[in-house]
């Protein structure tokens, strides 16, 4: 019983246990029928007040792929701060007097195919928050769309 086989579209291996030639998919270890997640680029960058929509609130850094892509990619952040990573999706900015509570996204990515914009939350009701500054980002070559 063989485990791993390399043919035409790449290596495959089977699970402990099962042959690579007659095993389904769901008992392979990897297979080359899969699309693996491969990093494009990746680095840190830093948030900055901006002037435009939501600008009291936003802090924002405009990264470049330094090429184009066919369609957008999948692009993660993470907060970098006192040597953890932040990647909380929303803040609450606070009950005001209307009693309405608010919720923002603590951070948005606009990924476009030639780059993404970062848009992090700074301010709750008239104070600024502890967001960090710096974000590590990650930018991989697959898409969300099929």
């Amino acid at each position: 019983m063989s485990r791993a086989r390399l043919d035409a579209n790449g290596p495959i291996i089977a699970k402990p246990g099962y042959d690579v030639d007659t095993a389904p998919l769901a008992q392979l270890a990897f297979s080359p029928a899969w699309v693996a997640a491969r990093i494009a680029l990746s680095g840190t960058v830093t948030v900055a007040p901006f002037s435009g929509f939501m600008d009291a609130f936003y802090d924002r850094a405009t990264v470049s792929y330094g090429r184009t892509f066919a369609m957008p990619p999948i692009v993660m952040v993470a907060g970098i701060e006192s040597g953890r990573r932040n990647v909380t999706a929303f803040w609450a900015a606070g009950i005001p007097a209307s009693g309405t509570a608010r919720l923002f996204p603590y951070y948005e990515i606009e990924a476009g195919t030639t780059g993404f914009t970062l848009n992090v939350f700074r301010k709750t009701q008239g104070g600024p928050t502890d967001a960090p500054a710096t974000w590590r980002y990650v930018v991989l070559e697959n898409t969300l769309q099929t």
